[in-house]
């Protein structure tokens, strides 16, 4: 089989023992380091020792609003806390094996599981400001109570957006290090890149039974030179590519407006008259909806409209197909606009101030590349090729808010933009997605960092 149709690549670690369970004999604990957030699963397979009350997995004061822990109460029942909310489960046991999740929401999508089954949903309200790591083994208060666990711990998860795909950030195992018998976790990432070993803080964990050796994903193969001739689809998901081409019925849908700095750089295959390379319309669908847009004109200028559906066009610059150009788009907080058309080395080609227009960027739809936004889809839309996608503060700070790269999806083909500072994908949407919306592919393995 070719190297390159090898999806994943397993092999022993023979640095670890694999167990079965470790024991936490109510006097240790780890410190994952790991911070939680809102849309966030915490899973974890245990046994409590019989008997054994008061005890919690976890992080979070019993009365804060970011609780994210698993426990057993004074009364010998399951306990749960999520963001603003805790409870207890009347029926549950401890003192049996059993796997447990808890999920945080900013809203009033808090779930909690037993072996699967929900057992509770509500408000969560999970509040994202002063946070502590979680911790096993015990709950991370911020203080010297730590309400430690005696207990049978098998596996441990952490999880994100727990909402849509469910991505295991963490899976952690049961292991002993050969080399010094040291018991703690195998830490095997989302990302597929090397494990890591986490070890408790007093050094007191117990082994349970050795089961075999733990396997490890290879997450790439180098060459003598250091170049990657082989990359996993989990630690390499997506293709960075030069571009990525509209076939003028595909659009990006990106976020509302906001008093930002906008950078698109692009080319049109041909100038057609109204057709749009950036902007949103309001969420109104009368006729004095806001609309910020940069469009084509017939007169082969770019041109924008700030207003009401009933504004006229301004031209910026004049504007010709198969050529790569920059366009930039500033809001203010007073509603004024900045407009500009640059060549693909920078230099402004013409440019354009617009008055204040009275009007709620909060009540604006999202922006749309290649179209403008209209609501859950684009109208308008352009043929043509996006070679990268830019947002920073307007107040004359250089601090960068997306950047984002034409990329393909490897699971599934998608083409998009990939924003390296918030691990964030617009996938190309529309009513005819087509295969040849790949440009040429300029990293395989690409890391999801900022190209140099």
């Amino acid at each position: 089989m070719a190297l390159n149709n090898v999806k994943e690549i397993q092999i022993p670690d023979e640095r670890y023992e694999l167990l079965e369970y470790i024991h936490f004999n109510g006097n240790d604990y780890i410190n994952t380091g790991f911070t939680p957030w809102n849309n966030f699963g915490f899973y974890i397979d245990i046994q409590w020792d019989a008997n054994q009350i008061n005890q919690y997995n976890g992080h979070g004061k019993i009365t804060s609003d970011n609780r994210c822990f698993i426990g057993v109460d004074g009364s010998g029942k399951i306990t749960y806390g999520s963001g603003a909310t805790s409870g207890s489960i009347s029926s549950s046991d401890p003192y049996t094996r059993h796997n447990y999740q808890i999920n945080t929401s900013s809203s009033s999508a808090g779930k909690f599981y037993i072996d699967g089954t929900q057992v509770w949903s509500g408000n969560s309200n999970y509040v994202e400001s002063n946070r502590s790591t979680m911790f096993i083994g015990a709950v991370n208060r911020g203080t010297s109570d730590y309400s430690y666990c005696a207990a049978k711990i098998y596996n441990i998860r952490f999880i994100n957006n727990v909402s849509t795909s469910s991505v295991i950030t963490w899976n952690l195992i049961p292991v002993r290090r050969k080399s010094d018998n040291v018991v703690g976790f195998l830490k095997i990432k989302a990302n597929n890149t090397a494990p890591d070993f986490m070890q408790s803080v007093n050094g007191l964990l117990e082994a349970g039974p050795v089961i075999g050796t733990p396997n490890i994903n290879v997450y790439k193969i180098e060459d003598s030179n250091n170049q990657i001739i082989w990359g996993s689809q989990t630690a390499f998901p997506y293709r960075r590519l030069e571009y990525i081409h509209f076939n003028g019925e595909e659009y990006i849908l990106t976020e509302k407006p906001a008093a930002n700095y906008y950078y698109l750089q692009f080319s049109l295959d041909s100038i057609v008259n109204d057709k749009f390379i950036f902007g949103a319309n309001g969420d109104s669908t009368s006729a004095g909806a806001m609309r910020i847009t940069n469009r084509t004109a017939s007169t082969g200028y770019m041109q924008t409209r700030f207003g009401r559906n009933s504004s006229s066009n301004t031209n910026i610059a004049q504007i010709s197909a198969d050529t790569i150009y920059q366009m930039r788009l500033r809001i203010l907080d007073n509603n004024t606009l900045f407009s500009a058309l640059a060549n693909s080395s920078g230099t402004v080609l013409g440019s354009n101030n617009f008055s204040a227009v009275s009007f709620t960027k909060a009540n604006m739809n999202k922006f749309a590349i290649m179209g403008y936004g209209t609501g859950t889809t684009a109208g308008n839309t352009s043929a043509g090729k996006v070679y990268w996608y830019l947002k920073r503060q307007t107040d004359g700070a250089s601090t960068i808010l997306i950047r984002a790269y034409p990329c393909q999806r490897k699971s599934d083909g998608v083409c998009g933009l990939y924003d390296v500072l918030n691990s964030t994908f617009y996938p190309m949407e529309g009513t005819t997605i087509t295969d040849g919306a790949a440009g040429p592919t300029v990293d395989e393995y690409w890391d999801l960092t900022a190209p140099a």
